[in-house]
């Protein structure tokens, strides 16, 4: 769940945006970026944003697009538009 999902506000495709670092977070460390043991201390962790770095292995740009996308503001994340725009090396 996005952090807007938790503090009971609209949400749109920028939620969709976040699930999407969740996922890629996942894929790249096996572990879940969130992880606690009640539904409100795992709440507590989305709002703030705490999770582990991703591991230094894995190339800068693809680090700041996961951390780009699980930005606990949506304003601050970036549109799918955005995403495909991200200069590849």
């Amino acid at each position: 769940m996005s952090p807007e999902v938790f503090k009971y506000e609209p949400y749109g495709f920028k939620s969709d945006i976040w699930s999407l670092g969740c996922c890629l977070y996942e894929i790249c460390t096996f572990r879940h970026a969130f992880d606690a043991k009640s539904f409100q201390a795992l709440a507590v962790k989305i709002l703030k944003g705490n999770y582990n770095q991703i591991n230094q292995k894995y190339s800068k740009d693809l680090r700041r697009l996961i951390y780009s996308l699980m930005q606990v503001d949506p304003e601050k994340r970036p549109s799918m538009l955005e995403i495909f725009k991200i200069k590849r090396v």
